[in-house]
């Protein structure tokens, strides 16, 4: 199965999750966001080996029960309020019901 075939699937079921919409690529000369809910517009990246999966295992080992846990990172050199902040799905769906 090709890598574009692949994202596409993971785009879809993304979309199928919170109930948004899958943004085809009709032109591939000019991109758009993959998915589109009420609230939200995403990017969905699959890749093999995500550093991120590593930060938020360190963050899950000292949760405490009822917290949600949240990876925070930016790029040296940028301003703090850039930073990403990075969610499990289930704890993101609880967070924007």
């Amino acid at each position: 199965m090709s890598n574009r075939r692949t994202g596409r699937q993971y785009e879809e079921r993304i979309a199928t999750i919170i109930d948004g919409t899958h943004m085809e690529q009709l032109n591939f000369g000019h991109s758009t966001h993959d998915v589109e809910s009420g609230r939200v517009i995403c990017e969905c990246k699959l890749r093999q080996d995500l550093a991120a999966e590593t930060w938020m295992q360190q963050c899950e080992e000292h949760a405490q029960d009822g917290k949600v846990c949240a990876v925070f990172c930016k790029a040296k050199g940028k301003h703090d309020t850039s930073s990403l902040v990075i969610l499990r799905l289930g704890d993101f769906m609880e967070l924007i019901k």
